[in-house]
C-alpha cells in the first residue's frame, strides 16, 4: 500500500458503468434515462445518511484508539478513516468515542523522537480503558506491541494495510490481520487492451518494505508476459531519475505506476505526487493501482478503494464488540476487491478505446454534450422497433451459432478421424519397414553368408592340402610356401567377411529376438555394445515372461538398440543400466546413463531423428515414455508397456 500525502484526494466524481451491449450506437432511450436518474438519485442523496440507533444501544460505551502510522492527511488515512467512522457511527459508536492518533513514525524515526511519543501516548491514553485498537500499517502495530505495552495492555487489535503474508507476531492479546488485495494482472491485462501495440513497459516502484514487496509480486504475476514485451524496472534509481526515463521512452510503450513511498534518494512521495509528475514527463499513457491517484494523471487500473476497505473493518470491529464474532477466530477482514475505474480524460488524450474497458467499469471525470446524448433521443423515438430488431438479430445471431458450432464439431471429427489415419498409417511404415529388413535379413543369412562359409571351407582344405605336401623338390618349397600364407589371409579375411554379414543381418531384423526372447536379446544386445564401446554396461530383468507379443518385444529391442547407440554418440557416458521388469498388468523398460546429459526444453524445440523414433515406437504399442534429463546429469529414458502376452 502507499503512504500518500494529500487532502486533495478525498474528492467526489461523476462517474458512469460502462456495459457492453450489441449495437451501442442505438441504446434504448427510456430504459437508460431511468436508470440515469436513479443514480442520480442515489448520488444526491447525503453520503452518510444513515439511521443512528438510539443512546441506548449496547456499543455506546465502546472506545475504540485508531493508530496511523504515519503522517495525518494521507489519503489511506483520510479515506479510510471516512469509511471506518461512518460505519462505527452507524452501528452506535459516537464519534466522541473514537480516538484517532498520528504516530508520524516516518518523519519522526529518531530513538528521542520515539521515546517522547511513547510518553504522549501514556499522557493521553493510559487513563482510558479501550474495548479495541485499529491500526494502519505495520509500524503501527509494531509500536503498539512492542512500545505501549503497559500503556494499552492486553487491548484487542484489528491490524489494517499489513504487507502481503505477513505473519502475525504472538502477543497476549488477539489480533486479526488485513492485507488490501492488489490486482496487478487486472491492471496490465485491461492496459495491454487498451494500449495494443505496446513493446515497453516501465514499472515505477518505491523502495519502502511495502514497495518492494509489491514490485516482487509484479515481478512474479508480469513474468509470463517477458517474451512479447521488454520490461524496464525503475525502483533502483531515484524517483527524478525515473521521470527522466520515461520522458525519453518510445511510443510504443506503457508506465505501471506500483507504490513509491519513498525512492532510492530517501525522498517521500504520495501517489498523487507520482502520478501528477509522470502525467507531466510520460510521452504514454500511466496506469495505477490506487484510487487516490485516479484525475491526477493516471489513465486507470483496477483500483483499491480505501473508503471501502474502512466500511469492511468498521463492520468486523462491531461483529467484535457485540460478540458476534470472537478475535482469535474471526477472519481479515472481509475481502475488498479492487475496482475498474478509469479517467475519461486520460483515456481522450491518449486516443484509448473506451469500448475496450471491462464490463462494469466505472469513468469519471466525463464531459457530456448534446451531441453525447443524440443516441439516447433516437433510442426513445425508436424503442420498439429496435426491441424487435433485437431480437430478430438475436435469432439469427442463435441461428448462426448453431452453424457455426456444428461446423466446428465436423472439423474437430475429420481432425480426430486424420489423426487416427495418420497413426495408422504410421504404424503400417514402421511395420512394412520392419518385414523388409526382415526379408532382408533371410536373404542375406541364408544365401550369401552360407555361400561364403562355403568358400571358407574350400580355402582351410586348399591350406591343409599345402600344409600336408612332402615333396621333395626345393622349388615346391619355395613356391608352396608363399602360397599357403596367401591363402591363410584369404580365409581369415571370410572367415571377417562371414561375421560382418551376420551382424548385418542380425541388425536388420535380430533372429535371436525370434529364436531365444526379448531377455536374451538385451542381453547379447548389451554385450556387444561392452565390447564395441568399452562402456561398463549392467542388464538387470526380473519377472519378466517368455512370452510377449512380438510387436511389443521388437519396439522394446528396437528402443533399448536405439537408446544405447544415442549414448554411444552423445553421452560421453561411464556407465551405463538397463532394466526390464515384468508384473501382470504392465513391463516397464529403463535405460540410464551418467553422461553428459541435455536440456529437454532444447530437445523439444529441435528434436532429433533418435527421440522421435522412441516416441513413435512407444506410441505405437499403446504405451507410456517418458525421457528425464539435465546437463551434467546423465539421461533416464523409462517406457511403461500394458501387459502384452500372446494367448
Amino acid at each position: 500500500m502507499n503512504d500518500d500525502r494529500s487532502p486533495s484526494t478525498d474528492r467526489r466524481f461523476r462517474s458512469f458503468s460502462i456495459e457492453k451491449r450489441p449495437f451501442r450506437r442505438v441504446i434504448p432511450g427510456l430504459v437508460y434515462l431511468v436508470c440515469c436518474l436513479a443514480v442520480a438519485a442515489h448520488l444526491s442523496a447525503p453520503a452518510h445518511a444513515q439511521t443512528h440507533p438510539s443512546a441506548a444501544s449496547p456499543l455506546s460505551q465502546k472506545k475504540i484508539l485508531i493508530l496511523h502510522a504515519h503522517e495525518a492527511n494521507v489519503p489511506v488515512f483520510v479515506e479510510t478513516d471516512a469509511g471506518l467512522s461512518a460505519t462505527l457511527e452507524s452501528g452506535g459508536i459516537s464519534g466522541l468515542n473514537q480516538f484517532f492518533e498520528t504516530l508520524d513514525l516516518r518523519r519522526n524515526p529518531l530513538p528521542e523522537d520515539r521515546k517522547l511519543l511513547v510518553e504522549v501516548m501514556r499522557l493521553r491514553y493510559s487513563h482510558r480503558k479501550f474495548d479495541m485498537i485499529i491500526t494502519m500499517f505495520p509500524e503501527a502495530l509494531e509500536f503498539v506491541l512492542n512500545d505501549c505495552v503497559d500503556i494499552l495492555p492486553h487491548v484487542p487489535i484489528l491490524a489494517l494495510y499489513l504487507p502481503e503474508n505477513f505473519t502475525l507476531p504472538k502477543a497476549d492479546r488477539p489480533i486479526v490481520g488485513h492485507s488490501a488485495r492488489t490486482d496487478i494482472t487486472g491492471t496490465f491485462e485491461v492496459a495491454l487492451k487498451l494500449v495494443p501495440r505496446a513493446k515497453h513497459v516501465y514499472v515505477v516502484a518505491g523502495v519502502h518494505e511495502l514497495d518492494r514487496r509489491m514490485e516482487d509480486r509484479a515481478r512474479r504475476e508480469l513474468k509470463k508476459w517477458e517474451g512479447r514485451l521488454e520490461f524496464h524496472y525503475l525502483s533502483s534509481m531515484p524517483f527524478e531519475d525515473m521521470a527522466a526515463t520515461i520522458s525519453a521512452a518510445p511510443p510504443d510503450s506503457l508506465v505501471l505506476a506500483l507504490v513509491v513511498s519513498h525512492d532510492m534518494a530517501g525522498t517521500l512521495y504520495t501517489s498523487v505526487k507520482v502520478a501528477q509528475r509522470l502525467s507531466q514527463v510520460s510521452g504514454a499513457p500511466v496506469f495505477g493501482l490506487l484510487k487516490a491517484a485516479l484525475g491526477q494523471g493516471i489513465a486507470g487500473g483496477s483500483l483499491i478503494d480505501f473508503e471501502r476497505i474502512g466500511n469492511g473493518a468498521g463492520r468486523l470491529a462491531l461483529n467484535i464488540l457485540r460478540g458476534a464474532e470472537a478475535p482469535g477466530n474471526t477472519p481479515a477482514v472481509p475481502d475488498v476487491p479492487p475496482v475498474p475505474m478509469f479517467d475519461w480524460r486520460q483515456l481522450k488524450h491518449w486516443k484509448l478505446d473506451v469500448d475496450a474497458l471491462p464490463k462494469g467499469s466505472i469513468v469519471v471525470n466525463r464531459q457530456f454534450t448534446l451531441w453525447d446524448w443524440r443516441y439516447y433521443l433516437i433510442g426513445t423515438a425508436v424503442f420498439c422497433s429496435v426491441e424487435s430488431v433485437l431480437v430478430l438479430v438475436l435469432i439469427i445471431q442463435r441461428r448462426r451459432a448453431k452453424a457455426h458450432e456444428r461446423a466446428l464439431q465436423e472439423n474437430e471429427r475429420m481432425l480426430r478421424q486424420n489423426r487416427n489415419d495418420l497413426r495408422e498409417l504410421t504404424g503400417r511404415l514402421i511395420s512394412a519397414h520392419e518385414e523388409e529388413k526382415s526379408y532382408l535379413a533371410r536373404e542375406l543369412h541364408d544365401d550369401l553368408t552360407q555361400r561364403l562359409a562355403v568358400l571358407s571351407m574350400n580355402a582351410e582344405r586348399l591350406e591343409q592340402r599345402f600344409r600336408n605336401s612332402a615333396e621333395p623338390a626345393q622349388r615346391f618349397r619355395n613356391s608352396a610356401e608363399p602360397a599357403r600364407e596367401e591363402i591363410h589371409d584369404l580365409k581369415n579375411e571370410l572367415i571377417r567377411l562371414s561375421l560382418d554379414v551376420h551382424n548385418l543381418a542380425r541388425r536388420l531384423h535380430p533372429s535371436i529376438l525370434d529364436d531365444l526372447g526379448l531377455v536374451r536379446a538385451i542381453e547379447s544386445e548389451c554385450a556387444a555394445f561392452l565390447e564395441r564401446e568399452g562402456v561398463s554396461i549392467n542388464f538387470e530383468h526380473e519377472n519378466v515372461s517368455n512370452i510377449i507379443e512380438k510387436d511389443i518385444a521388437l519396439s522394446l529391442y528396437r528402443i533399448v538398440q536405439e537408446g544405447l547407440r544415442n549414448i554411444s554418440k552423445h553421452a560421453c557416458a561411464g556407465h551405463v543400466s538397463v532394466s526390464l521388469y515384468g508384473s501382470d498388468q504392465d513391463m516397464l523398460l529403463s535405460i540410464q546413463d551418467d553422461g553428459i546429459g541435455f536440456d529437454l526444453a532444447e530437445s523439444k524445440a529441435a528434436a532429433g531423428i533418435g527421440l522421435l523414433s522412441l516416441r513413435e515406437r512407444a506410441r505405437l504399442i499403446n504405451s507410456e515414455l517418458s525421457v528425464s534429463s539435465q546437463p551434467g546429469g546423465g539421461t533416464v529414458i523409462t517406457i511403461r508397456v500394458p501387459s502384452g502376452l500372446e494367448g
